[in-house]
């Protein structure tokens, strides 16, 4: 399912060691508010 992966790569970009790589929660809210509109 594409919705599953998407969630799932925005959560390894939230958990990746560096600070630095991690997304930006504006980022990561846009993208789960783009999923949520998709369903």
């Amino acid at each position: 399912n594409e919705l599953l992966v998407t969630i799932m790569e925005i959560g390894l970009s939230c958990s990746r060691e560096s600070p630095n790589e991690r997304m930006e929660m504006k980022d990561v809210a846009a993208g789960l508010r783009r999923i949520r509109q998709r369903t």
